[in-house]
């Protein structure tokens, strides 16, 4: 299952790309940010949160790579951290400590 989560991840990333009329490095952050918006919903991701706050067991129970779950996370604006914040009962992010 991992080759194939992995496979949909690239090909995500590749569909950013085409979006934004680019190829790696150019505007990679974005593509990645891009992607990982449309592989994980809001929804997903709080009910995930909840179970676990694991970075490796998030991926799990999203079926994303774990580095679509720190994506997605950088591609939260302020606002939509704090409101998963608060949703959650953290502030504490799986990917870099602290957001």
């Amino acid at each position: 299952m991992l080759s194939t989560i992995n496979t949909v991840s690239q090909a995500m990333h590749d569909r950013a790309h085409t979006f934004y009329g680019t190829t790696c490095p150019e505007r990679c952050d974005d593509a990645k940010k891009w992607a990982a918006r449309r592989l994980i919903t809001p929804r997903a991701f709080l009910t995930a949160r909840r179970v676990s706050r694991d970075l490796d067991h998030l991926a799990e129970l999203l079926e994303v790579t774990p580095s679509d779950v720190c994506n997605y996370i950088a591609s939260l604006d302020p606002d939509e951290w704090l409101i998963m914040a608060r949703l959650t009962g953290t502030t504490k992010g799986p990917c870099d400590g602290n957001r």
